[in-house]
């Protein structure tokens, strides 16, 4: 009996703080997720309020396909103007998220809180100075990853691959 009871607190305190963000909103993290555009925006809102809040409040579009590549989960719509040294850097408060990303409340989670990271930069204009500073979005990116790796994103939900790509960049 103990040796059960001491199994189950061990796999209450190894769960990743995604989950229990995912958790405390309501939610099951390995649920499948069925909504619509306008629950999936209300759900991110209730998982992640103070991230979702700094990113000024987008709304999230369910998609097939984004930009016509079958790797990419995630987009955070924006509008860059302007040239090297004086881009400006515009959210569109809008976030693309693949369908197939919705296969888990975790998987979707993970994605919008990279998304909503980037939307955040947008919004403070992280982004800008970084594009301007170094004409890429590599530490936006680094950055992203890093918030996925600190929530404790699973590794079979992680980029490694692409997290290290962006991380050589800013180097």
């Amino acid at each position: 009996m103990v040796s059960g009871l001491n199994h189950a607190m061990h796999k209450m305190q190894e769960r990743s703080i995604l989950d229990k963000a995912i958790t405390k909103a309501g939610f099951d993290p390995d649920d499948v997720a069925r909504w619509t555009n306008e629950e999936l925006t209300t759900n991110m809102a209730k998982i992640f309020p103070d991230l979702y809040e700094s990113a000024n409040c987008p709304s999230f579009e369910i998609q097939d396909v984004i930009g016509g590549k079958d790797n990419i989960y995630g987009q955070a719509q924006k509008t860059i103007t302007g040239s090297q040294g004086n881009y400006k850097v515009v959210s569109k408060g809008l976030i693309y998220i693949k369908k197939l990303a919705l296969n888990s409340v975790r998987h979707v989670a993970s994605v919008a809180g990279h998304e909503l990271n980037h939307v955040a930069d947008y919004v403070s204009g992280s982004y800008a100075g970084w594009l301007n500073k170094y004409n890429n979005n590599a530490h936006s990116e680094v950055k992203a990853y890093g918030w996925e790796l600190s929530m404790g994103t699973p590794e079979y939900l992680f980029n490694r691959q692409m997290y290290n790509h962006f991380l050589s960049l800013t180097k």
